[in-house]
């Protein structure tokens, strides 16, 4: 299951992303890609309008996009975890979301794993 790849850590629970972040990363250098070729498509087509405008605009609707897809499951996602294809979750609620999972079923697997995986508590 898809629990069995977390790395638990002493105050943080790590689940892969990889596939996720790869196809973000796809679809941004995509809108990129496809927006260079609009200046040598376009070209002198349309009068008044400098068509390498819309290189600009596709890195601007490529970096809006990252943003957004990057704020999707955790309010603090650092840039170098999701280029690594990682969460680094430092609540039950936050692994919800991450993981799709229910917060029940997850502290759960975190009760019936804890002599695999011992959990330390603090304060």
């Amino acid at each position: 299951s898809e629990q069995e790849s977390w790395a638990i850590c002493e105050n943080s629970v790590r689940i892969k992303t990889t596939k996720y972040s790869t196809v973000v990363l796809a679809v941004a250098i995509v809108i990129i890609l496809g927006s260079l070729c609009v200046p040598f498509l376009v070209g002198e087509k349309i009068e008044g309008v400098d068509p390498f405008q819309f290189v600009t605009f596709g890195w601007l609707l490529a970096g809006a996009f990252l943003i957004g897809a990057k704020s999707r499951y955790v309010e603090e996602w650092p840039w170098h975890d999701f280029l690594r294809g990682q969460i680094i979750c430092r609540s039950v609620s936050e692994l919800a979301h991450a993981s799709r999972l229910k917060e029940q079923t997850i502290l759960l697997y975190l009760l019936q794993n804890e002599f695999k995986k011992p959990l330390m508590f603090r304060g």
